[in-house]
């Protein structure tokens, strides 16, 4: 088959979860012998060429060999104009699009269902993430929520019921479409379950008595993420004073871990190392006694993945998406 793909990931975000959703997915549908090109949005790219529509900024990518090379669309102002859309299925897909795979209901729906009608081809929304209970614990929306519930869940509604599957990444996550909509609940075996995956190689596990005495978190620093109770649980954990949390990323609840820390004179016993490349945080996971996953509504869990992979042990909330 000839399978196109709109993504919300990309160059710019080499290791987030849906870039590597997405390279994942693209490895395990070209190993099944199909052939793949990716669309992804840039928001420096301007407006994509389509006849009659005026879409969300995008970029082309497509993978050739477990790969990704970018290949530029026509832009609005084409200063940057390389290629067009139809050009890249002409190239890459011989013309014929089989099957259009959305990874956003909102972001990349309106592109993939116009390819998808002018193609005559399968539309599939791939909800990777549990967007209901990520959504509830943003707090910079929260305020306004109340107000674009009704929005955003049209929005929904329609690319959901439009889309001839969906695919989620959890029973979990499914139960909760099934609730939230009553139309797939009539047509449950639209919406099939297809867990996350991660195209790396497992590697050989360091040795317990070479790794250091700490734990990681690993991501943003922010309410969602939930940091901060954990660093509570931490600290008030019967564990030996040598064991150390390492929290790797940024965000704006770093500033509040700070000043707990420092009302309970405990700042040796959390560090923050900032941002990290993805080399580097390997290193770092594949020393430490393990990882934390602390976020009751993880939207990918990729350092879950790459823990495993690794070989460390991973701490999880039993519950969450």
């Amino acid at each position: 088959m000839n399978i196109l793909i709109v993504t919300n990931g990309g160059k710019k975000k080499p290791t987030n979860g849906v870039t590597v959703a997405t390279e994942a997915f693209v490895c395990a549908l070209q190993g099944a012998g199909h052939k793949v090109l990716v669309l992804t949005p840039q928001p420096d790219s301007g407006y994509a060429c389509i006849p009659g529509h005026r879409v969300d900024p995008i970029t082309a990518w497509f993978s050739q060999g477990y790969k990704w090379k970018p290949a530029y669309l026509c832009t609005k102002n084409g200063s940057k104009a390389r290629t067009s859309i139809i050009d890249q299925i002409n190239q890459h897909l011989d013309g014929k699009v089989d099957a259009v795979l959305s990874t956003h209901p909102v972001w990349t729906w309106e592109l993939a269902h116009s390819l998808a009608e002018q193609y005559n081809a399968k539309h599939v929304t791939w909800l990777h993430t549990n967007v209901w209970e990520y959504m509830k614990h943003i707090r910079v929306v929260k305020h306004v929520w109340r107000i674009a519930q009704p929005i955003v869940t049209q929005i929904w509604r329609r690319a959901y019921t439009t889309s001839g599957h969906i695919f989620t990444p959890s029973q979990y996550a499914k139960d909760l479409l099934l609730t939230h909509y009553s139309e797939l609940a009539q047509d449950p075996d639209k919406v099939v379950v297809i867990p996350n995956i991660l195209a790396r190689q497992a590697q050989n596990p360091v040795p317990s008595c070479e790794r250091v005495d700490e734990y990681l978190v690993i991501g943003r620093i922010t309410p969602e993420k939930q940091v901060f109770h954990l660093v509570e649980k931490f600290l008030d954990a019967d564990v030996g004073c040598n064991i150390r949390l390492v929290i790797i990323g940024e965000g704006t609840d770093r500033k509040r871990i700070k000043k707990l820390l420092a009302s309970r004179g405990m700042r040796h016993r959390v560090v923050f190392t900032g941002k990290l490349s993805h080399e580097k945080t390997i290193q770092r996971i594949r020393r430490a006694r393990g990882v934390f996953s602390h976020c009751d509504s993880e939207t990918y869990g990729l350092t879950i993945y790459e823990a495993l992979t690794n070989g460390t042990a991973v701490l999880v909330l039993d519950e969450g998406a």
